[in-house]
């Protein structure tokens, strides 16, 4: 995914000059359509990547439904009994740095990790 790329190699795609699904040119993004659930297109050093939200309210936050969530997080169960906002995610990278330490993908979600 593009979330995966270091901002220097903005995009994950086909690009003529590098293998399949490698950091690189790739070819980007034209809008939030052509992006994974809970992320936008977004400039990254003169190209267009998809990227987590820059700006999000601190997750997870109680919530009773997802449309209270914001862009795209969901209303889904944390813990045992407590709903709450989180981002799905496939990779660490789809998770946006909400605290100091980052966020990292557990079992589909983005939850904080402990800063150490």
């Amino acid at each position: 995914e593009d979330a995966a790329c270091p901002d220097a190699l903005a995009n994950c795609g086909e690009d003529t000059a590098a293998p399949a699904l490698t950091c690189g040119g790739g070819r980007g993004c034209a809008d939030d359509a052509d992006c994974p659930f809970g992320q936008q297109c977004q400039d990254v050093l003169g190209a267009s990547a998809c990227r987590p939200p820059t700006q999000l309210r601190p997750l997870p936050a109680s919530c009773g439904c997802s449309a209270d969530c914001g862009f795209g997080a969901l209303c889904t169960l944390v813990g045992e009994d407590a709903l709450g906002c989180v981002l799905p995610c496939a990779i660490d990278g789809d998770c946006p740095a909400n605290g100091g330490c980052g966020d990292t993908c557990t079992l589909g979600r983005c939850l904080p990790s402990p800063c150490h």
